[in-house]
Formats: structure tokens, sequence, C-alpha cells
């Protein structure tokens, strides 16, 4: 057996304007293109211009028997924000999440529709594991726009943080110079693969420490993992919408 790391996928979108004259969500979508790439999507079309102040809160939540706060819950001017955006580290971190995939201008006064363009979930694959790591679990990050004290908008994003899986393989499972043909140099923050027997030698992995283990395989590996995924694959999952604890 061989351990493939944990990743993340989103598992819901959802977007509401609760102000109607204020702006109106034109499109909001999650799309899975294939097995390894799925993205979302979304268009709001503001229709107060311009904007001269807007505050953006933005909450984190975990599933434990329905969504829980979970860590941050923090409010920011968003103005004051696009000028100094070291002023809140945390939002800092959400931000750069999804900038790169944001079509419009982040300057105030806001004078312009809001777009997310195909935010990959590999994205969240990085910040969520290698620059800030969260255990496994489902979590939701719920934004909302406020203005005068009132909500005008809300979106949610559910993603997933997957477990570690296990498959089987055939191959000289302790034969050091086969797993660094097939693990050197894909591991993501590894310089130097190490190989690692795990526990009564019943699973190998490569790692960058024992305690980070990290497998990105190629070659026979790979297909012998496309193969047991394809046997267990799971029925699409339902929509689950957003459901609180109270």
């Amino acid at each position: 057996m061989c351990m493939i790391h944990s990743k993340w996928e989103f598992t819901n979108f959802v977007c509401e304007s609760l102000d109607k004259d204020f702006g109106e969500f034109e499109y909001c979508f999650i799309k899975s293109v294939n097995r390894s790439y799925k993205y979302i999507s979304g268009k709001y079309k503001l229709y107060r211009r311009p904007l001269t102040k807007l505050t953006v809160n933005t909450a984190l939540l975990k599933r434990f028997n329905g969504y829980k706060p979970f860590l941050y819950n923090i409010s920011v001017d968003i103005c004051k924000f696009y000028k100094n955006p070291k002023s809140n580290m945390v939002m800092k971190f959400f931000f750069e999440s999804y900038t790169a995939f944001a079509k419009h201008n982040r300057t105030c006064p806001i004078n312009n529709d809001i777009v997310l363009d195909k935010l990959p979930a590999s994205v969240m694959n990085h910040r969520f594991t290698d620059i800030l790591p969260f255990p496994e679990g489902d979590y939701l990050i719920e934004t909302r726009w406020v203005l005068d004290g009132t909500s005008r908008a809300i979106f949610e994003i559910i993603i997933e943080r997957l477990p570690p899986k296990a498959v089987p393989f055939s191959g000289p499972t302790l034969d050091p110079e086969w797993w660094q043909q097939r693990c050197g140099g894909s591991l993501a923050g590894c310089k130097v693969p190490v190989v690692e027997a795990l526990p009564q030698g019943a699973m190998v992995a490569c790692a960058c420490t024992r305690s980070n283990l990290l497998l990105a395989l190629s070659g026979n590996l790979a297909a012998d993992s496309d193969a047991d995924s394809d046997s267990d694959a799971k029925a699409p999952r339902s929509d689950r919408g957003v459901e609180r604890s109270k």
C-alpha cells in the first residue's frame, strides 16, 4: 500500500443578493471539468456606483453537527484595506487566495462589477495545506458585503479537505532508487525526497519529514491510483446547502 496526500475540493458555492437595488449576481456556479480540475466562478453586477465605503465581513466555519465558528470572523473597511493590506493579515490571507482570479479593479471608489473567474481548487490545496495547514473536514467560508450596517450580498464557499488515501501498488516497495525515480522532483516543498517505511512495514511513502507525508505519484503508481479511484468511486454528492448549528 502507499499513501496519497489529502487534498481540498470545492463542494458548494452559493451566492445571494440581499438588496437588489444595490446589486445582483449575474451568475454563480461551481464546475468540475475533470477529476483533477474543479473551479468556481461568479459575477456581481453593482448598481450603486461609485462606492466610497464598504465593509467586508469574512467568517470561517467548520462542520461539527452543523457549521460552527472556527478561528476567524473579521470585518474590514475594504477601501482602507486596499490602501494597506498588511493592516489585517488574516484578511490578507483570504484576499490573496483569490486575487489572481478576480477580474476587477481593487481600488476605491469601487466603480465596477465584481468578477471571480475560474478560481481552482488547487489554490486551496496550496494555501490551506502548505501556507496555513488546516485539519481534515468540511469548512464554510462566508463573506458578506455590508453598507451602512446592512448586509447587501453574501456568498459562501464550502470546501472539504479529504483524508489521505491508501492505494495498492506493485513494485519493489523498499527500494529507495525505485521510489525516488517516481517521487523525486514532484513533492511540493521537498528539496530532497526521503523514503520512509511506516510502522510494521505495511506502507511506504515519500516524505519531507516523518510528520508531514506528501506523495505525488507518477508513472505506474499514478495508473494504480487511478484504477483504484475508479473502482471505489462514490455517487455524486448532493447539494448539501448550508446547515448551521444553533
